[in-house]
């Protein structure tokens, strides 16, 4: 049972554990010289324990980042175009079966939209090494 949560002041993203009420840094971007995720803002985990980071960038190309289980960091996917300008992605959940991921661009063509991306994604909870 962990809560995760993003400070985009300081770019960390916390990992809060309710059983040992312990908090873990589990992303900072000072500790990168060239960061892999910028600006975190949302996060929400998968089935399998990646979580899925909404990068609150404000371009015309919009971020959603990946951290696996085993700190691996990936972009996960870009949402470009003029339409997404001066927007951000945000609210990424997924539905129960954890086959559906849906996010919003805030601003998308000035009103907002809701998209939704289709897994598969991965269903096994990766370990971490002893």
């Amino acid at each position: 049972h962990t809560v995760y949560v993003a400070t985009t002041r300081d770019n960390r993203i916390h990992a809060y554990d309710t059983r040992k009420n312990t908090i873990e840094v589990i992303y900072d971007a000072r500790a990168h010289a060239d960061p892999p995720l910028t600006c975190v803002d949302n996060v929400t985990a998968s089935h399998s324990g990646d979580l899925y980071v909404c990068e609150d960038n404000g371009d015309d190309e919009l971020d959603l980042g990946l951290i696996t289980p085993d700190h691996e960091i990936a972009r996960f996917l870009t949402a470009t175009g003029p339409g997404h300008r001066n927007s951000e992605l945000a609210g990424a959940v997924f539905n129960p079966a954890g086959s559906r991921l849906y996010l919003a661009s805030q601003r998308y063509l000035n009103a907002g939209a809701i998209f939704e991306i289709r897994g598969p994604f991965r269903r096994q909870r990766s370990h971490r090494p002893a």
